[in-house]
């Protein structure tokens, strides 16, 4: 007879791994968190890069800004420094969140904008170019902004100190006119500098005599643009432009500024956008 109760070979019961409902991206590959990090938005980053090292390592690789353009998932994102004192005063930083409508702080103590500084947006950097130093000298010292790791850097000096000057980017270079008064002449008129070679060069000099007349009685801008590849100065919704592509200077034609742009304008997806006094807003094509 067989004996029902005889034990058998032990049986091998399957038994199923828990899997944690959160996995940290610091366990993942660079590339596999890159790509993750890649649709997520760059307001967020700032939160991000406070959790750990890795994390705020991650988000200030060059890698992550690329992976966001081949993704399709670029972003502008806007600036804001706020002061309510002086110069010596710590200032707020912030960046707004379009379509949330909120700020965001940037952690990162940053200094102070100098007064009469120019300011242009190049590769994902904030330019800040010369200004008063103090209260009263004007400085060529230039900074930079990284907006990915939100630190400082400094940049080669200009030839001459600058301060309410106009500023533009053209094909991938910082151009500066005006702000400054200096014995030789041919160095007041503007300098370029190249981001690639790290240096200055300077403009060449205005030779029409009613170019450099108005160029010489205002010297300092209000506002500075840059239209069909060339750089306005203003001043009051007067001023001259120099074409980098032509190497020439010329006055601004009156019926491009028919409108009110007395202190406030800027060129956004080739529109001209104007502000008043009053706070009334005009744009033209």
């Amino acid at each position: 007879m067989l004996d029902s109760s005889a034990e058998g070979p032990p049986q091998h019961k399957e038994t199923k791994t828990s899997l944690p409902l959160s996995f940290p991206l610091s366990l993942l590959p660079d590339e596999v968190a890159l790509s993750c990090l890649a649709r997520v938005p760059r307001s967020d980053y700032i939160a991000l890069s406070l959790v750990s090292k890795k994390y705020r390592s991650l988000v200030c690789l060059p890698a992550l800004y690329k992976k966001r353009s081949i993704l399709g998932f670029t972003e502008d994102c806007f600036y804001i420094c706020l002061s309510s004192g002086g110069y010596e005063s710590s200032p707020v930083w912030l960046i707004f969140h379009r379509e949330k409508r909120f700020m965001i702080p940037i952690p990162t103590l940053l200094p102070q904008l100098p007064r009469g500084s120019s300011v242009v947006v190049l590769d994902g950097k904030i330019y800040v170019i010369g200004g008063l130093s103090g209260t009263k000298h004007s400085s060529s010292d230039v900074f930079l902004l990284d907006c990915r790791s939100h630190t400082w850097h400094c940049v080669p000096s200009m030839s001459v100190p600058r301060s309410f000057s106009a500023a533009g980017v053209v094909d991938g270079k910082i151009y500066v006119i005006g702000g400054c008064r200096t014995i030789d002449l041919s160095l007041c008129y503007g300098e370029v500098f190249d981001p690639k070679t790290q240096t200055w060069e300077t403009l060449v000099p205005i030779t029409d005599h009613n170019t450099k007349k108005l160029f010489d009685y205002n010297h300092v801008y209000d506002e500075s643009l840059v239209i069909e590849d060339k750089v306005y100065a203003l001043h009051r919704a007067r001023g001259v432009y120099y074409s980098p592509h032509e190497a020439k200077w010329e006055l601004t034609e009156n019926d491009v500024w028919r409108l009110r742009f007395q202190n406030h304008c800027c060129v956004m997806e080739k529109l001209l956008y104007g502000c008043d006094d009053y706070g009334d807003v005009f744009w033209c094509e």
